[in-house]
């Protein structure tokens, strides 16, 4: 007979185990009940759960025991002991962690989702004539509420764990047990029933805005759902920004904010001028004020890109360019904090929510707001679909690096405006629009990154010659990593025709045509 685990019934809360086997069979205690802490970590976007794994941490004594568990196999992949907890891949732990977890979290940091304080009692069942039959370990677990929340109850569990050749006893005591739970194969880690029974929203973060339209909705009903969507995303990463608990948190911020702002640009005659106005300035200042940190915050994770620019021996000739960049990002954080915490914000988002929720007015709307939002939508992507082609027909040779950038901010139009009201076309087309435009953006993101990566470089170079230290080892080494940042800009300037030309081609345009051209 193999192990098993009894979710014990909650009306059965308060029943010992010794009450449960009826007195048929003695139990005494195998070892002293333990208490000790369990941590569930994942991302704030729960991609280790959204990816069938789990990582738990249990603290014992003054370090923790983590293991990685395949969920729907119930396997543990990876254990190890930790002095503390992981908060970026790489991290400290063992090199076998890193290599699994990397690829799945990427940036992201590691947190504390679930805090159980958790009691085992083990015990040992005797038949009859003395001899251990069975072991079984009562596990409690209380969840550790955050301020405010309100408290949650768990059931119980108890772990079954036959000894051989007593097939006979150990039928018995399951038999028994059945009457007070449902034996199950189940998860060593509940981590999916608990999401539940706490009644955690593992999607609070996910900030794509998958919402659903109808061709006959009208424009400014549509136009509110999207921006409400976009302002949620912002205020579920304001708190962490401010934290800085994650830098992907700003990412997905921002990304929510710009497409709120592309948003706003199709939105005239929809929504009143003086409102549309007054959103898109408030939006524009939040966009300047965090640039600079956003910038920075790339730059630090793609530092060890910029090491392997150089040989081996001399790479750490740009440890005092990476604590500039260090210095430099808490202080754009001070003021990206300081905006995010201003009653200017606070007073901006309280009336934009107010807005976005009211009805929108039935007498005296803007002329186009009860129009249907299939044909917005055919009207703006297909505008902004001659326009990247327009602007892109018009690079050549000799066009500065702000030309390739404006045509990249007019791809992420584009492609916001048909992931904004995909759902009004087939699923199968839309995907192949947007892949035949991501080929194209990857190269103008690239581009882009290494021209302003080289441009934070020189700035790096510029403050530590002004606070007299920068030692002329950094100086070569910043010098030929942006010589090698530059030759890679230059690759991928050369590779943009062959891309923009992809893109345009024949089949795209009809393809294009026959969705979007009313």
């Amino acid at each position: 007979m193999k192990p098993l685990c009894f979710v014990l019934d909650s009306a059965v809360r308060e029943r010992t185990t010794k009450a449960m086997l009826k007195g048929e069979w003695h139990c005494e205690r195998a070892r002293d009940s333990r208490r000790f802490q369990r941590i569930y970590l994942d991302s704030l976007d729960w991609r280790l759960l959204r990816s069938d794994l789990c990582l738990v941490a249990d603290r014992l004594g003054g370090g923790f025991h983590l293991r990685l568990v395949a969920l729907r196999s119930n396997r543990t992949v990876l254990e190890t002991n930790a002095s503390q907890l992981p908060v970026f891949v790489p991290s400290p732990l063992a090199e076998e962690f890193n290599k699994v977890l990397a690829p799945i979290l990427r940036r992201r940091a590691l947190v504390p989702q679930i805090q159980l304080e958790v009691t085992r009692h083990s015990m040992a069942v005797l038949d009859g004539q003395g001899d251990t039959v069975a072991y079984l370990d009562l596990e409690l677990s209380e969840p550790i509420p955050e301020d405010g929340a309100e408290p949650c109850r768990l059931p119980r569990r108890l772990w079954f764990a036959p000894v051989e050749s007593y097939e006979k006893q150990n039928r018995a005591i399951v038999n028994t047990l059945s009457d007070y739970g449902l034996p199950v194969s189940g998860e060593v880690f509940p981590v999916t029933q608990l999401v539940v029974a706490m009644n955690i929203d593992t999607s609070r973060f996910d900030a794509r805005p998958n919402l659903t339209f109808h061709a006959e909705d009208r424009c400014d009903v549509a136009a509110k759902r999207l921006l409400g969507f976009f302002l949620s995303v912002m205020e579920t990463n304001r708190p962490a920004i401010v934290a800085d608990i994650d830098a992907d948190c700003l990412h997905d911020f921002r990304v929510a904010l710009r497409r709120s702002r592309s948003l706003l640009g199709q939105l005239r005659e929809v929504m009143a001028k003086r409102r549309l106005e007054h959103a898109r300035a408030f939006f524009s200042r939040l966009s300047e004020t965090t640039n600079h940190q956003r910038d920075l915050d790339v730059m630090l994770s793609n530092f060890d890109f910029y090491r392997s620019l150089l040989p081996a021996r001399t790479r750490s000739h740009l440890d005092a360019v990476y604590a500039c960049i260090v210095d430099q990002r808490r202080a754009a954080l001070g003021v990206t904090t300081h905006f995010l915490n201003s009653a200017d914000y606070r007073r901006f988002v309280r009336s934009w929510r107010k807005y976005l929720e009211a009805e929108p007015p039935r007498r005296a709307a803007p002329k186009n707001a009860a129009k249907p939002v299939k044909a917005m939508a055919d009207a703006r992507i297909w505008k902004a679909y001659r326009r990247v082609l327009t602007e892109g027909g018009a690079i050549d040779d000799e066009s500065p690096p702000e030309a390739l950038h404006s045509l990249r901010k007019r791809c992420k139009t584009l492609r916001y405006l048909i992931e904004f009201f995909a759902s009004l076309y087939p699923a199968g087309k839309i995907q192949q629009v947007l892949k035949a435009l991501k080929r194209l953006q990857d190269n103008l993101g690239e581009y882009q990154d290494l021209h302003v990566h080289g441009v934070l470089l020189g700035n790096a170079r510029k403050v530590l010659a002004e606070q007299d230290l920068l030692a002329s080892e950094s100086d070569t080494a910043i010098t030929r990593v942006t010589q090698a940042l530059a030759r890679r800009g230059v690759e991928r300037r050369d590779q943009f025709r062959k891309c923009f030309m992809a893109f345009g081609a024949e089949g795209n345009q009809r393809m294009f045509k026959r969705l979007f051209r009313s």
